[in-house]
C-alpha cells in the first residue's frame, strides 16, 4: 500500500511537471508566433525603406546629372559670352584709339585752318592798302596770293563725319557696357544656382543616410528576433 502511494505521488509530480513544461511549450510557441509575425513586418519595413533608399539614389543621381548639365551649359554660356564681351572689348579699344587719332589730326587741321585765316586777314590788310594807295601791282601780287580755292581745301574740315563717328562709337560702348552688365548678372545667377543645387543635394545626402540608418537598424532587429526565435 505504501508503494502504489510512493508511485501515485511521483506520477503526480511527473503530471505537474509535464503540465508545467506543456503550458512553458504553449507560451514558447506563442511568442514564436509573435516574433515571426514581428519578422515579418520588419522585414516589410525594411523592404519599404530599401524601395525608398533606392529611388532617393535614383533622385540624388538624377539631380547630379542635371546640376553637371546645367553648370556646363552655363559655364559654356559665360564663357562664350565672355569671349564675345573681350572682343567686343579689344575692337571698341583699336577704334578709340583710331578716333583719338583722327581727332588730333582733325585739331591739326584747325590749327592749320587758323593759320590760313590769319594769312588771308593778313593778306587781304596789305591788299585794301595796295590799293588805297594805288599800288596796282603789289596788289596784283598779293591778290595771287590769296588763292581761296586752295586754301579752301585746307580750311575744310570733316565736322559732320567727326560727328557721326562719336555718336557711334558712344553707341558702341554703351551695349558693350550693357554686354558686360549681362556678364556680371549671369555670374550671380550661377552662384545662386550653384548654391541652390549644392543645398539639395545635401539634404538628399542627408536624407540617404537617414534611410540607410534606419535600414541597418531594422535589419539588427530582425537578426535579434531570428536568435530569440531559434532558442
Amino acid at each position: 500500500m505504501h508503494d502504489i502511494s510512493v508511485i501515485q505521488d511521483e506520477l503526480n509530480n511527473k503530471i505537474n511537471a509535464f503540465q508545467v513544461s506543456q503550458n512553458l511549450l504553449q507560451e514558447k510557441e506563442s511568442s514564436l508566433v509573435e516574433a515571426k509575425l514581428e519578422i515579418q513586418h520588419l522585414k516589410s519595413e525594411h523592404a519599404s525603406l530599401e524601395l525608398l533608399l533606392q529611388e532617393k539614389d535614383e533622385e540624388l543621381t538624377e539631380a547630379r546629372n542635371k546640376l553637371e548639365e546645367v553648370l556646363k551649359m552655363l559655364m559654356s554660356s559665360r564663357e562664350d559670352q565672355r569671349m564675345q564681351g573681350t572682343e567686343m572689348l579689344k575692337e571698341k579699344d583699336v577704334h578709340l584709339h583710331r578716333i583719338e587719332g583722327e581727332l588730333g589730326s582733325s585739331k591739326l587741321k584747325i590749327t592749320e585752318a587758323e593759320m590760313v585765316v590769319e594769312r588771308i586777314a593778313e593778306l587781304t590788310s596789305r591788299l585794301v592798302m595796295s590799293t588805297a594807295n594805288g599800288h596796282n601791282q603789289n596788289a596784283m601780287e598779293i591778290n595771287n596770293e590769296i588763292s581761296f580755292d586752295s586754301m579752301q581745301q585746307q580750311l575744310e574740315k570733316p565736322r559732320d563725319d567727326y560727328g557721326i563717328e562719336n555718336r557711334r562709337l558712344v553707341m558702341e560702348l554703351n551695349f558693350t557696357r550693357q554686354i558686360l552688365h549681362k556678364l556680371r548678372e549671369t555670374d550671380g545667377e550661377l552662384v545662386a544656382m550653384q548654391m541652390s543645387l549644392t543645398l539639395r543635394e545635401r539634404e538628399l545626402d542627408k536624407m540617404r543616410d537617414e534611410i540607410a540608418n534606419k535600414s541597418k537598424e531594422v535589419s539588427v532587429a530582425i537578426s535579434e528576433f531570428e536568435n530569440k526565435s531559434v532558442l
